[in-house]
């Protein structure tokens, strides 16, 4: 029979392998979107940081596209993970299923689902307010919420978007949610603590003929959202687009305090992933982030502020979401201005481009 030295031999050993092969395999790795990402540390502007009484046009904000996807699957602790990194302009696709908003991701604007399950819109709304506003360290921060569209042909719009209303109501309500439109002028210190609603209107043309909802109580899309997204109020793009697109002249006025295209106020832009040409052989899960010298093209040459990145594909060669999540860490802020955005990737974009260097991810 074994004696209790050797039981306590074999123990001690075990628990030996099973340290080192957690030093080997951590946690983190476990994750395909974060997994070699660097984690930055941001924080939030605080209401009587002068920085934040510039108009919204005048900073870059940190974003993440498809927020609760992790590549394979829609989550809330996706969304926490991506929250954690500083991230205040989320994305999500919003499909139905029997009227009931729901997440997914999809590779052809909604006809062909690309994520394994689905996940209700309102459980990630209460990832969002509960993680949002009180776990991360910029929690006074506002958050964008920007919602694109995709109905089931089956289910009734009027009743989905009252839905969506109803669940946006419920989890923030009037503490949470901002009232009023906002534009490229309102001030960040307006913003504070807020949320913020965005609506892409080419996925959701008919939300605001939506004026009664089946029960009085129901509230009313319409008149809950704040801006809306590729149109005049937003402008927006795909990366394609703007990659090819002629350089914008962006100005740095007062010694870089002030980010000014042509002498005029810039206006918001936003950059989104293109739409596959061919979604069967060109899958949205195959397309990569920008990379640095495409971040250079897009904020330094063409004065876009928000280009949301897809956290759940990870790196290649060219450092893409390293290079960006390194950025808003050095800056210590989801909300870059301008100017000290412009002047980052000037000095650092070529550094890292197309190469791996000792800073990306840092250790």
């Amino acid at each position: 029979m074994m004696n209790q030295t050797n039981k306590i031999i074999i123990v001690l050993i075990l628990v030996a392998i099973f340290y080192c092969l957690y030093c080997i395999f951590p946690p983190s790795t476990r994750f395909p979107s974060l997994s070699i990402q660097y984690t930055p540390s941001v924080e939030g502007f605080a209401p009587q940081t002068t920085n934040a009484d510039m108009p919204l046009s005048q900073y870059m904000i940190m974003g993440a596209y498809n927020a609760p996807y992790n590549g394979t699957d829609m989550s809330g602790s996706q969304l926490e993970k991506v929250l954690m990194t500083g991230a205040r302009f989320i994305d999500l696709e919003i499909r139905s299923k029997k009227n009931l908003p729901i997440l997914t991701t999809s590779n052809d604007g909604g006809a062909t689902t690309t994520s394994k399950n689905y996940v209700f819109l309102n459980d990630i709304l209460s990832t969002l307010l509960t993680v949002g506003f009180s776990t991360v360290d910029n929690h006074l921060d506002p958050i964008f919420l920007h919602m694109r569209f995709a109905i089931n042909d089956q289910d009734k719009a009027s009743q989905v978007y009252c839905n969506v209303a109803n669940n946006l109501f419920s989890t923030f309500g009037t503490n949470r949610l901002y009232s009023g439109p906002v534009n490229a002028s309102t001030p960040l210190s307006m913003l504070q603590g807020k949320v913020i609603l965005c609506i892409d209107i080419t996925t959701a043309p008919d939300y605001k003929s939506t004026t009664t909802c089946s029960k009085p109580t129901d509230q009313v899309l319409g008149t809950m959202i704040n801006i809306e997204t590729r149109g005049s109020q937003w402008l927006t793009k795909d990366y394609t687009v703007v990659s090819g697109s002629a350089p914008t002249i962006v100005n740095e006025k007062d010694k870089c305090k002030i980010a000014t295209e042509n002498g005029m106020p810039p206006p918001l832009q936003l950059v989104l992933p293109p739409p596959p040409t061919d979604p069967k052989k060109d899958p949205y899960p195959k397309q990569k982030n920008p990379s640095p010298t495409d971040l250079n093209q897009f904020v330094v040459m063409c004065g876009c502020q928000t280009i949301p990145f897809m956290y759940y594909h990870t790196d290649t060669g060219n450092n893409e979401l390293s290079f960006y999540n390194q950025m808003f860490g050095d800056l210590k802020t989801a909300f870059i201005p301008m100017c000290d955005a412009i002047n980052y990737i000037k000095k650092n974009y070529k550094t890292v481009a197309g190469k791996q260097t000792a800073n990306y991810p840092p250790p």
